[in-house]
C-alpha cells in the first residue's frame, strides 16, 4: 500500500507539472519535490498549497541545486514557476531603446564635429571616430541580448541561448573598454592643442600614455579573462569542460573604480588654467560649465559599478545584469556626445550666432578689461607674448608679464584662452609661461 501511495503521488505530480508547464520536468526535480512533499501538508495535486508553502520550495530548491546539473536545475525552476504561474519579467526593450535614442544623439554630435573639423584638430576627431566605431559592436550585442533573452529571468532560457548572451557580453565588454579609452583621448588631445603651458601639456602627455595602457590592459583582461577563451560562454554549464578564469568581477570593478579616478583626472585639469583667465565671471563660468559637462560621464560610471556590485552576487544574471547593460551604453555614447561638445558649440555660433554669447574673433581682453583689437588675418594658435620689466636704481622689482594666447576659427572658435598675468621673480616667469 506504501509503494503503490508513492506511486500515485509521482503519477499526479508529473502529471500536474506537465500539464502546467507544457514540458516533462526533470527526473531530477521532480524527486526532489516529492521528498519535499514528505514534510509538508499540501497535497500532491494541490498546486496553490505547493506554491504557497515557502518552506517546502526551499527545501525543493535546495535538493535541487545538489542533486541536478545547473541545465537540469533551471529546467526544474522554469517548469516551478510556471505551475505556479509566476509573472514572466522581460525588460529587454530597455537597452533597445538606450541604444536607439542615444546612439542617434551620438551620430548628430559627430556629424555637427565633422563640419567644423580641418586640420588642427584632425586627431581629436579620429579619436572620436574610433571610440564610434568600437562602440558598434555593443550596439550589434544588444541585439543580440534581445534575441537571445538578456532581460529575462535565466530559467526560462534554452541553454543555447544562455550560451549566446554570455558570448555577446564578452563582446560588448571589449567594445566598452575600447570606446571609452578613445573618447577620453579626444579630450586629451584637446587640451593639448589648446593649452600652452609646459606644465599642463606634460600632465595631458603623461595621461594620455596612462590611458593609452590602462585601455589596453583592460582589454587584454577582458579577451583573456578564461583559457581557453571559450570557456568564457561554456562554464556556467558545470559539465566537466576543463578551464580556468580570473576573477571577471574583480577585472570589472577595478576598471570601473579607475575609469572614475581617471575621469576625474581629466576633468580637473585644465580648472586651474581656465579660472586663472581674465575674462568675466558669467564667461568664465560658461567655459569651466564646459569642461566639466564632462563629469557627468563620472556620474554614469558610478551608477554602472553600483549594478555591477549588484549583479556579482546574482543568481539571475540574466536578468540582473540589464542595468550593467543599459549603464554602460549610456556612458559610452555620452563620451562620446561630450567629447563633441566644444565643436557644437562652434557650430552653432555659425548657424544661430544668436544663441550663443561670444565676442568678434579679432578682439581680445587685456589686463585692464579692454579689448585689443588684432588684424582681422590673425590666425589660429597664434601667440602674442609681450614682457615688460621696471628697474628702479635700489632694486629689482621683478617682472611683470602678459601673456595672450587666441586660439580662433574666425567666428566659431572653440574655445578662447586669452590674458592671463603673471607677477614673480625673472625664473618663475619663464619657467611656467614656456609656450
Amino acid at each position: 500500500m506504501k509503494v503503490a501511495g508513492l506511486l500515485g503521488v509521482v503519477a499526479l505530480l508529473t502529471q500536474c507539472i506537465f500539464v502546467a508547464a507544457q514540458a516533462p520536468p526533470p527526473e531530477c526535480g521532480t524527486k526532489c519535490l516529492i521528498g519535499a512533499l514528505q514534510s509538508s501538508t499540501c497535497a500532491p495535486n494541490d498546486v496553490p498549497c505547493i506554491c504557497a508553502d515557502a518552506t517546502l520550495q526551499a527545501t525543493a530548491g535546495a535538493c535541487v541545486l545538489q542533486t541536478c546539473s545547473v541545465v537540469d536545475a533551471l529546467a526544474s525552476r522554469n517548469a516551478s514557476a510556471t505551475m505556479c504561474n509566476e509573472p514572466v519579467r522581460d525588460v529587454r526593450k530597455i537597452p533597445v531603446i538606450m541604444t536607439a535614442v542615444c546612439g542617434s544623439f551620438a551620430v548628430l554630435f559627430i556629424g555637427v564635429r565633422a563640419l567644423v573639423t580641418d586640420q588642427t584638430n584632425a586627431v581629436e576627431m579620429l579619436c572620436v571616430l574610433l571610440g564610434f566605431l568600437a562602440a558598434v559592436p555593443l550596439v550589434v550585442m544588444v541585439a543580440f541580448y534581445y534575441i537571445y533573452g538578456l532581460g529575462k529571468d535565466i530559467w526560462t532560457l534554452s541553454p543555447h541561448s544562455i550560451t549566446m548572451v554570455i558570448k555577446a557580453i564578452w563582446v560588448g565588454e571589449f567594445s566598452y573598454v575600447t570606446t571609452l579609452c578613445f573618447t577620453r583621448m579626444s579630450f586629451l588631445f584637446f587640451y593639448l592643442r589648446i593649452f600652452p603651458r609646459t606644465t599642463l601639456r606634460r600632465l595631458t602627455i603623461i595621461l594620455i600614455v596612462v590611458n593609452t595602457l590602462h585601455g589596453l590592459s583592460f582589454a587584454l583582461a577582458v579577451i583573456f579573462n578564461c583559457r581557453p577563451i571559450s570557456f568564457t560562454w561554456t562554464k556556467w554549464r558545470q559539465d566537466g569542460e576543463v578551464g580556468s578564469c580570473t576573477n571577471i568581477n574583480a577585472v570589472a570593478w577595478s576598471h570601473a573604480a579607475t575609469t572614475i579616478a581617471m575621469d576625474l583626472c581629466v576633468i580637473a585639469l585644465p580648472m586651474p588654467e581656465l579660472w586663472g583667465l581674465r575674462v568675466g565671471r558669467k564667461k568664465k563660468i560658461s567655459i569651466m560649465l564646459l569642461f566639466g559637462v564632462a563629469f557627468f560621464i563620472t556620474i554614469v560610471s558610478v551608477l554602472r559599478l553600483q549594478a555591477l556590485v549588484s549583479y556579482s552576487t546574482s543568481t539571475n544574471p540574466t536578468y540582473d545584469n540589464t542595468a550593467t547593460v543599459y549603464w554602460s551604453v549610456l556612458e559610452t555614447y555620452v563620451c562620446i556626445i561630450c567629447s563633441c561638445l566644444p565643436s557644437f558649440r562652434a557650430w552653432l555660433k555659425r548657424v544661430a550666432p544668436g544663441l550663443v554669447e561670444s565676442r568678434p574673433a579679432n578682439s581680445s581682453y587685456g589686463a585692464s578689461g579692454g579689448k585689443k583689437r588684432f588684424p582681422n588675418n590673425y590666425h589660429r594658435r597664434d601667440y602674442s607674448q609681450r614682457v615688460s620689466s621696471r628697474e628702479n636704481s635700489s632694486c629689482d622689482k621683478g617682472i611683470l608679464k602678459t601673456v595672450t594666447n587666441i586660439v580662433t576659427r574666425d567666428a566659431e572658435s572653440e574655445i578662447e584662452l586669452v590674458d592671463v598675468e603673471e607677477q614673480g621673480s625673472r625664473s618663475k616667469a619663464f619657467d611656467d609661461r614656456t609656450v
